[in-house]
């Protein structure tokens, strides 16, 4: 006899939160999207207790939309950038706040009463992927995140890998180039600081800044620009894309290696 999952067995919020916006979506028990919905947010110009107000505004109005009580939601489950100890709730570091140790997963699980969890997208969204998507029967495999930053998430031998206090995985970080570009944790040469869209971001306005390349105004520059620029054959983006193209795949196939 052939089973699945009961769908209906159990419902669940997942909120992912980047420096733009928060998305917040109910599912059920096989990833089926009830309700979802999307809120522009600068979490980092905000302190951590807005961002809580807006997950909370946020999770009611999907969990109304969905027309379920908070009493059948089994969990919460945060995903955010930077390096999160998903055990503890804990998390080191994070481009989105000020305070690396704000308590989201706490201050989120207080508001609403359900059981919350914390965990770095990218190691979230391999968990997905393993579960419900392109990993499902494989048991090793890479999934990269490509967003302002660069995450990855690990699956080794049929499990997520996380390293010590969960904060393994760490692609974006692995330096390149010593005398590289500085990368926003610190170092010089990250990958992150080629192929992220920040970095990608910051060599254009250099560029602009510089003369190299002519734009009629840096502060309003998009990624989308950039890439729309170099498609149209523009030399500089096109530079710029080629070589974050270049340390990435390095990178990926060093991945591959190990």
């Amino acid at each position: 006899v052939r089973m699945a999952l009961n769908s209906n067995a159990a419902y669940v919020l997942g909120v992912k939160v980047m420096s733009s916006h928060v998305s917040i979506l109910v599912t059920d028990f096989q990833a089926g999207v009830l309700s979802s919905v999307f809120i522009p947010v600068q979490a980092r110009v905000r302190p951590v207790t807005h961002l809580v107000d807006i997950i909370e505004d946020g999770v009611r109005h999907c969990r109304e939309q969905a027309r379920l009580n908070l009493g059948v939601i089994s969990g919460i489950g945060l995903a955010i950038p930077g390096f999160v100890d998903s055990a503890t709730g804990a998390c080191w570091w994070t481009p989105l706040f000020d305070r690396a140790d704000a308590p989201l997963r706490d201050l989120v699980h207080t508001r609403l009463g359900v059981p919350t969890y914390l965990e770095n997208d990218a190691k979230a969204l391999a968990l997905f992927e393993q579960w419900f998507g392109l990993g499902r029967g494989i048991d090793n495999f890479l999934v990269l995140t490509l967003e302002r930053g660069l995450g990855l998430g690990i699956v080794a031998n049929g499990r997520l890998y996380r390293g010590s206090r969960g904060i393994g995985s760490e692609f974006a970080h692995i330096v390149m180039d010593p005398n590289g570009p500085p990368c926003r944790c610190g170092k010089r040469g990250c990958i992150e600081a080629y192929a992220g869209g920040g970095g990608i971001l910051n060599a254009a306005m250099a560029a602009g800044e510089t003369g190299q390349w002519k734009h009629p105004d840096l502060t309003a520059l998009t990624i989308e620009e950039i890439i729309d620029r170099a498609r149209a054959g523009e030399a500089v983006p096109r530079k710029i894309l080629h070589r974050a193209g270049r340390v990435l795949g390095r990178g990926l196939a060093g991945m591959i290696q190990v």
